[in-house]
């Protein structure tokens, strides 16, 4: 299997190197938090971040996930954590002008890699096309999550004119009727086909027939497809590039609960070393900084609007507790994260 894009785009090597500034940023401002935040830190950073004791101090962020204000097409009924289908705008939400913004400080802050994965549809937010071009001009790289369920001509365009943006297209199984009870779509626009690579959807041969090499599959290994997964990563399409995530949804969005046993826990995604909160921020929908990729019903989010982003960035970890958390867990954050966040 091909590497994932954010392996070829921000390599390890550079992630460790991102990591261990900030973790060097953190231990010249760690001594004046409580005694417990520095005696845990005193324990996880050298077992983390080997060697950040030598690195240069600096707000570094390599990686920025967006939530952009945007409804969707789809319902994914087994995997969505969210009310989709009832989406509203909100004047709260971040507008395109303070979402440049904050990109910029992200530049600053030493910015290579933009992945885009919600509120909902990105091919549905109005300013994609002015994003992937402000990525492009800014000399970074822009991965867009997609449903795969159409792809308007200017931004398959957009996609053949620029060579730094890329796409996942959601894919759960190589079943046609599977596929689209998973995906749900509200639309009749959807086609899954049998091209080169086998079955998928058709947005993904629209874009692999221009570029093959900037389009990869997003799959999320649950308990009701993990049989069709092992499938999709043994045949036709295992030289793709692929997103996989172990993830197993209960209790949130419509249908879960039918679909997934009872008595599993819930748990969010994956953790990687060095924990990917230590060189990856994701902003919401608000302009607020988050301390994971996803954390429902989560109230520990910073705003990072008005020239915010590197002061928040640089002291967030030292201030709140479920941030602190992420960079230096003792086992896995995310069961943390939950633990925290459902008490």
């Amino acid at each position: 299997m091909s590497q994932p894009f954010e392996d070829v785009l921000f390599p390890q090597v550079r992630r460790i190197e991102y990591a261990n500034a900030n973790v060097a940023t953190d231990a010249t401002i760690i001594s004046g938090c409580n005694e417990s935040m520095r005696s845990h830190f005193d324990a996880q950073a050298d077992r983390l971040f080997p060697g950040f004791d030598n690195a240069q101090a600096g707000s570094r962020i390599g990686v920025l996930s967006l939530f952009l204000p945007c409804p969707c097409d789809a319902t994914c009924p087994a995997i969505c954590l969210t009310d989709i289908a009832n989406w509203q705008k909100n004047r709260s939400h971040i507008k395109f002008d303070e979402l440049l913004a904050i990109l910029d400080q992200f530049k600053g802050m030493g910015g290579r890699l933009v992945r885009v994965i919600g509120d909902g549809e990105p091919r549905l937010y109005p300013y994609l096309i002015e994003l992937c071009q402000w990525v492009e001009r800014n000399d970074m790289n822009i991965i867009i999550f997609t449903n795969g369920i159409d792809m308007s001509k200017g931004l398959l365009d957009q996609y053949t004119r620029s060579s730094v943006v890329y796409f996942y297209i959601k894919l759960w199984s190589e079943d046609q009727s599977r596929q689209n009870e998973m995906v749900s779509p509200r639309t009749s626009k959807y086609r899954f086909i049998d091209g080169r690579l086998g079955m998928a959807p058709e947005v993904f041969y629209k874009l692999y027939e221009a570029d093959p090499g900037r389009v990869g599959f997003q799959s999320t290994v649950m308990t009701c497809n993990q049989d069709e997964i092992a499938v999709i990563l043994d045949g036709p399409k295992k030289d793709t590039p692929m997103f996989i995530e172990p993830f197993v949804p209960a209790g949130s969005g419509e249908g879960q609960v039918a679909q997934v046993p009872g008595c599993l826990p819930f748990v969010t995604k994956s953790c990687s070393l060095p924990p990917r909160s230590s060189y990856l921020a994701t902003v919401n929908s608000f302009g607020e900084l988050e301390p994971g990729a996803f954390v429902p019903g989560a109230k520990n989010n910073f705003s990072v609007k008005d020239g915010k982003f590197e002061q928040v960035w640089k002291s967030v970890f030292t201030q709140d507790n479920l941030f602190f958390l992420s960079r230096y867990s003792g086992g896995c954050f995310c069961e943390a994260q939950r633990n925290q966040v459902q008490s």
